[in-house]
């Protein structure tokens, strides 16, 4: 089974503007950061990244998370290294896909998932699933 320690993502930050990786050693970290939630959901990198990076390390609020004040998101590499560069941006993050078998477990333990954690393509039209077209 996957574990929390292990867990890697990437970082860029406008200052030295160098690509670094971020590589989670201790999986208690994790677990402690996130103990209210299910395991599935505290070995995401997203979950880590929230929690020890943006949360712990930056002082940024649960609210501030949830309400993207600070925050911005993209798919495209290349327009996040564009941002960093620009200074339009201090740091940036990149995280892997989410596994779908991570996401199903997520799912199965009742758990939502962390914001931005599941861009899928092709996108289900949702105006036609979950909107009345009256």
């Amino acid at each position: 089974p996957p574990t929390a320690a292990g867990r890697a993502f990437g970082s860029l930050d406008a200052r030295s503007g160098r690509p670094l990786r971020l590589t989670l050693n201790d999986r208690a970290l994790a677990e402690r950061a996130r103990a209210e939630k299910p395991e599935p959901y505290r070995l995401l990198e997203t979950a880590v990244l929230e929690a020890l990076v943006l949360r712990d390390a930056l002082g940024m609020s649960e609210e501030d998370i949830a309400e993207q004040r600070g925050l911005g998101y993209s798919k495209s590499v290349e327009e996040v290294r564009r941002a960093v560069g620009a200074g339009e941006a201090d740091a940036a993050f990149l995280v892997r896909p989410t596994p779908v078998e991570r996401v199903r477990e997520i799912a199965q333990a009742g758990e939502p998932m962390p914001p931005k954690t599941t861009y899928f393509y092709p996108k289900v039209p949702t105006g036609l699933v979950f909107n009345p077209l009256s």
